[in-house]
């Protein structure tokens, strides 16, 4: 906890530091994460902040709009060196969004990719989990953004991440390997209602950095960027110095800081193994008595009314979560089928087949 607020004070300082530099969107970014990491500690100022923030937007707005409006034309000597400097200054940017050729094609690959083993680079269905490991380390170090500046290059790390995050999980790949969806159960779906369903999953989809400070938690990857882990999650620290000898491979700092990591897995592998899901968002086999959920009206389904009340009735603590559950799960196949959806429209460039946006105007419709 000390190490989280330590953390959200140089977050502060960085947020204050770029707000006088007038850089507005480094400031809001690092006042957000000084937000995650401090919590109620830093609430208070983190509020002063923003509010700070918002008034220096306010203000760049109205200068902008008075100087587009102003009767007052420059000379050419001082419009001349404007544009030069305004120039130099896209020219710059152009260069860096711009990336190397290899860069570029990568990016466009992968964000030309549907199936998680293309994107990938798999050509072998049946390869093991540690080939897939490796594809992932390879295209995550190169499509960071810390070092990747590639327009896309955004998306096309997150889809790595999120086909990494459903190939690793053994039961997830043979639900996509089945399906074409990590969750079993995807497929043709009845009339009314919440389409076609899957089965209840306790896993969480992980945040893109997050699972990259995973793998290489603890070793400098980009010069100076270190990373390191926290209680509450996994975060990145700037360091001046390069790493020495004494940083490579794992010491016992490290390992005590993986032990939380190690003890969650376990213990999620122990209380799933044994139990059936309780529900399914398809009816299917056993799974055929339909409920629905008090807050948002999603369907799905349970083996027995009479058993499932009895185990969760109505209106207890229970219950609520079991509805939360569905909703989440609900909500997330909704996303993974509209980034589909989304990576064929933009494939559909020519404009020879009409291209559908339904799961993304059902996700609009349920949740805005």
């Amino acid at each position: 906890m000390e190490a989280n607020k330590a953390e959200a004070a140089k977050c502060l300082n960085i947020a204050r530091k770029s707000l006088r530099e007038e850089n507005i969107d480094k400031a809001t970014r690092f006042a957000d994460k000084a937000k995650r990491l401090g919590g109620e500690a830093v609430e208070d100022q983190v509020a002063q902040l923003v509010r700070e923030i918002q008034a220096a937007k306010q203000g760049g707005s109205k200068r902008s709009n008075a100087s587009n409006g102003s009767g007052s034309k420059p000379s050419g000597a001082s419009a001349g060196t404007r544009s030069r400097t305004s120039g130099r200054a896209s020219s710059s940017r152009e260069e860096v969004d711009e990336g190397t050729p290899e860069q570029r094609a990568l990016v466009k690959r992968i964000n030309g990719c549907e199936d998680y083993y293309a994107i990938l680079g798999i050509s072998d269905k049946s390869c093991s989990e540690d080939t897939i490991k490796r594809s992932y380390k390879k295209l995550a170090l190169k499509l960071h953004p810390d070092k990747c500046k590639v327009r896309g290059a955004e998306d096309a790390f997150k889809a790595v991440s999120r086909a990494f995050s459903c190939l690793s999980d053994p039961q997830k790949r043979s639900s996509y390997d089945r399906f074409g969806s990590e969750q079993p159960g995807f497929g043709g779906g009845g009339g009314g209602g919440a389409p076609s369903g899957f089965y209840r999953h306790n896993a969480q989809e992980i945040d893109p950095e997050e699972l990259f400070n995973m793998f290489f938690g603890g070793s400098p990857v980009f010069g100076h960027t270190r990373f390191h882990t926290t209680r509450r999650g996994f975060n990145t620290r700037r360091s001046g110095g390069q790493g020495g000898p004494q940083e490579q491979g794992f010491n016992l700092a490290a390992i005590i800081q993986l032990l939380p990591v190690l003890f969650l897995v376990l213990f999620t592998l122990i209380g799933n193994s044994p139990s059936e899901p309780v529900y399914s968002l398809q009816m299917q086999g056993k799974y055929n008595a339909r409920e629905t959920t008090a807050m948002r009206g999603i369907d799905y389904y349970v083996k027995s009314h009479s058993k499932f009340d009895r185990e969760y009735p109505k209106g207890t603590y229970a219950r609520r979560r079991v509805d939360v559950a569905v909703e989440k799960d609900y909500r997330q196949f909704l996303e993974n089928e509209c980034w589909r959806e989304r990576l064929r429209y933009r494939g559909n460039s020519g404009g020879k087949k009409e291209v559908h946006l339904k799961s993304c105007m059902k996700l609009s419709e349920i949740w805005g």
